[in-house]
């Protein structure tokens, strides 16, 4: 057929986050559940021929991971370092739920970023339990640690 396209959702509906673009016929977003969606979608061109496309999409959400260790850190040198997060939906939270991370570093929510300077004044050891929750409210914890040095 010759364009303009017309779309049109006839049955069924698409996954929670998803978003349908009637004009370009194009699906986006990230979804927030996980299962096996089923819909109809006509197409009309200009000429009024009209086609059905019937789709099953399924969804599979990951497992929420947190991984990574932390480095030790030494005085008066920057110290970045960044956990890695995984699966589940975001946005994802992480926060330190036991002990303490060093003074002078920051932890970042969104990112899992631990970055700053130590000063000699902190020298030791440190450790902590991290918490990441993603958008559900799933969490995973895990305990993590360093030695501040000069």
């Amino acid at each position: 057929g010759q364009a303009p396209y017309a779309f049109e959702l006839i049955e069924g509906n698409l996954p929670n986050g998803l978003t349908y673009n009637w004009s370009t016929g194009v699906i986006s977003g990230t979804p927030t559940a996980a299962g096996t969606f089923r819909f109809t979608v006509t197409v009309r061109d200009d000429q009024d021929i009209v086609v059905w496309y019937d789709f099953a999409l399924t969804v599979q959400i990951g497992v929420l991971a947190l991984d990574g260790d932390a480095p030790h850190a030494t005085v008066d040198v920057p110290y970045d370092f960044t956990y890695s997060l995984s699966g589940g939906i975001l946005p994802y939270s992480l926060a330190v739920t036991q002990g303490a991370i060093p003074p002078g570093l920051t932890l970042v929510p969104t990112t899992g970023r631990l970055h700053g300077i130590v000063t000699a004044a902190n020298t030791g050891v440190y450790t902590w339990t991290v918490r990441l929750t993603d958008q559900r409210g799933i969490t995973i914890s895990r305990t993590d640690g360093l030695i501040v040095g000069v």
